[in-house]
C-alpha cells in the first residue's frame, strides 16, 4: 500500500487515553502517524475500489444482452456438436479426435464406477473379506490350491486427522508425552480508524462558537 501521504502530528492522547510515559514518547507518537497515514490512505483505496465496481457494473449492464444470446448460442451448438459425433462413431475409430481448422472435436471412451453409497461398499468389502477367508480355509483341507485372502484395505483410502479440539484439552505434560507442544503467540490485526459523524458534527459546532 502506497504511504506517501503524510499526516501531520496529533497529540499523544487517543479516545481519551493518555500515551505511555518516556522514554516509549517518541515509538508512540510514531504509532499514531503511522496510523494515521494507514487509516487514510484505507479509506483512499475503499473510495477507488468503490469507483471501480460501479464502472465494472456498468460495463457488465451494457454487454450483459450480447453475452447471454452468444453464450446461449454457443451451449447449443456445443450440444449439436456432441450429437453429430455420437451419431458417426466411426469418425473416431482410428484416433480419439478429428482434426479440423475449426476445432478438434474428441470422443473418448472412458469406464467410470457408480457408488451408490461408499459406507454399504465398505461393509459388503469385510463381508467379501471374511468369504475369502472361509473359502482359504476350505482350499486348505481339501489340498487345493491356496489362493490370496482377499485383503479389503487395498480397496480402501483411509484419512486420520488429529481432533485439535479434544488435544486442547489435555494437559501439557500428557500432550509433551504425545510429542505436542502448546504454543503460545499473540495475533495482530489492523483496521482503519472508523470516523463518527456525529462527533465531528459537534467539534465543528464548538470551534464556530469559539470564532464567534
Amino acid at each position: 500500500m502506497n504511504t506517501a501521504t503524510a499526516t501531520p502530528s496529533v497529540p499523544l492522547h487517543v479516545n481519551g487515553h493518555p500515551a505511555p510515559d518516556a522514554p516509549s514518547t517518541t515509538a508512540y507518537q510514531q504509532l499514531i502517524e503511522l496510523l494515521g497515514i494507514y487509516s487514510e490512505n484505507a479509506y483512499k483505496l475503499a473510495a477507488i475500489e468503490t469507483r471501480l465496481n460501479a464502472r465494472v457494473l456498468e460495463a457488465a449492464a451494457k454487454v450483459r444482452e450480447e453475452y447471454t444470446i452468444i453464450s446461449e448460442a454457443l451451449a447449443a451448438t456445443e450440444g449439436r456438436i456432441e450429437a453429430l459425433c455420437r451419431a458417426n462413431p466411426t469418425w473416431f475409430e482410428r484416433a480419439k479426435g478429428i482434426s479440423t481448422p475449426f476445432g478438434t472435436p474428441k470422443l473418448t471412451s472412458v469406464n467410470d464406477l457408480e457408488v451408490i453409497d461408499e459406507e454399504t461398499v465398505t461393509r459388503l468389502l469385510e463381508a467379501e473379506r471374511k468369504r475369502s477367508l472361509a473359502r482359504r480355509e476350505e482350499q486348505i483341507r481339501t489340498r487345493q490350491t491356496v489362493e490370496e485372502p482377499f485383503d479389503p484395505e487395498l480397496y480402501l483410502r483411509r484419512s486420520v486427522k488429529l481432533n485439535r479440539e479434544a488435544l486442547e484439552t489435555l494437559d501439557d505434560a500428557t500432550l509433551a508425552r504425545l510429542g505436542i507442544a502448546r504454543m503460545k503467540r499473540q495475533s495482530f490485526s489492523l483496521k482503519p480508524a472508523k470516523i463518527d459523524l456525529s462527533k465531528v458534527a459537534k467539534l465543528a459546532a464548538a470551534k464556530e462558537e469559539e470564532a464567534a
